[in-house]
């Protein structure tokens, strides 16, 4: 009892051993109390690991644990999974071995491979634009400008008044077998003192091109006139031929106009006006009652017939080669071809001609050389019978002047 009672009265020191309650008074990393049944911790519960760092969460090394949390990857029910894959009750789905493709093959990074990466370049380099497909534009400078127009091609004529009371025309040609589109785009004339038209054909020196008596359509509808006041019934004028003319008027400063023009194709060319030197044409009529030229735009021309069926009929071709006759028009035939020329563009009132009908399959041996401003080969049909000649053309030369190889007419000089 003594013993105890001075136990009791005598005050011990304080104790600086280690209770349980240690984890809760101070944390050391990697200390687990679990699997400790000592509470004064080792040199193993103070060493870091990684497992344990998993299992505890450390404010020193925040990083390590946020990269070594697993999280539980979350499935679809059976029921979801078996309607995406197309499963049906009472089926065994066996699945297929997955085929080596190279395109699908996955690709290890490598720091060597690393993917290139498109660097931003501020300055840009320049493009070259593409200029073909728009249209060429040119000025009118001259009052009479004859322009030749290729197949594909698309031209823009502007013009501006400086006061010139004058009439002036811009003169519009193509190939053979196209056909004159010609568009007015921009327009400030007054109606006053100044008019454009486009006139479906030439007009040089009071002389046209083709004549009344040639053409498909009356000279009244040849022709579309336009003006600020007046609105035109359209703003676009197709030939009916190779060949066109704006013709204007504009004596006030300042005022003009725009017309786009280009070529379309032909599939009947009847009337063609040749504004190169040399080349083979064919007219026809096609069984139609209509009258066909060929002229040169003013050069002197030699022409060789290549083959001629005109105002026969076939069953007089089947009996003879050849049945030519001349002076057809002077006999009454209806049908016939003239050869002529002019000093003026007139394809009708020819000064100097020859007229010829009948058939022949074979080249004629002379040719014939027109000395003359324009040269003229036409084709007149009453539509009776099918009428076709093929003839070359070409520009008169010194050879071309020999009366053995060619029958040479000129034109009377005034």
């Amino acid at each position: 009892m003594l013993v105890v009672l001075l136990l009791a009265t005598v005050s011990l020191p304080p104790c600086f051993c280690f209770s349980s309650s240690f984890p809760n008074q101070r944390y050391f990393p990697g200390f687990n109390p679990a699997l400790r049944t000592n509470s004064e911790p080792t040199l193993a519960d103070l060493q870091v690991s990684g497992p344990l760092l998993a299992t505890r969460q450390s404010s020193f090394l925040p990083r390590y644990f946020k990269k070594s949390v697993f999280k539980p990857r979350a499935f679809p029910g059976l029921n979801s999974y078996k309607r995406k894959r197309g499963f049906s009750q009472g089926t065994v789905h066996k699945p297929q071995a997955k085929q080596y493709s190279p395109v699908h093959e996955t690709k290890r990074y490598s720091p060597s491979h690393q993917p290139k990466t498109k660097r931003y370049n501020p300055v840009q380099e320049p493009v070259e634009a593409d200029w073909s497909n728009l249209p060429h534009i040119e000025q009118i400078i001259d009052c009479m400008t004859v322009e030749t127009i290729t197949d594909g091609s698309e031209t823009i004529w502007f013009f501006k008044s400086k006061g010139e009371a004058e009439t002036c025309g811009l003169y519009i040609v193509g190939e053979p077998d196209s056909l004159v589109e010609a568009t007015v785009d921009k327009l400030d004339v007054d109606c006053s003192n100044g008019l454009i038209m486009v006139f479906n054909g030439w007009e040089l020196n009071g002389n046209i091109f083709p004549s009344s008596e040639d053409h498909q359509l009356p000279l009244k509808e040849r022709s579309a006139t336009f003006c600020n006041q007046e609105t035109p019934p359209t703003k676009v004028v197709v030939s009916s031929q190779n060949a066109a003319l704006v013709s204007y008027k504009i004596p006030t400063p300042g005022e003009g106009f725009s017309v786009r023009v280009k070529t379309i194709r032909n599939p009947d060319p009847c009337n063609i006006l040749m504004s190169s030197l040399n080349g083979y044409f064919t007219l026809q009529n096609h069984g139609i009652a209509r009258n066909c030229s060929l002229t040169t735009l003013l050069f002197p021309a030699n022409f060789a017939l290549l083959s001629l069926d005109v105002g026969e009929p076939y069953r007089a071709k089947r009996s003879q080669d050849s049945g030519l006759q001349t002076q057809c028009s002077l006999h009454g035939w209806s049908d016939y071809i003239e050869l002529g020329g002019s000093m003026e563009l007139d394809s009708t009132n020819l000064v100097t001609s020859e007229t010829i009908c009948g058939f022949d399959a074979k080249p004629i041996e002379k040719g014939l050389t027109v000395l003359c401003g324009s040269s003229t080969v036409r084709l007149v049909s009453s539509g009776n019978f099918e009428n076709s000649v093929s003839v070359y053309i070409k520009a008169a030369e010194d050879e071309d002047l020999d009366f053995n190889t060619n029958h040479v007419i000129s034109c009377p000089e005034h």
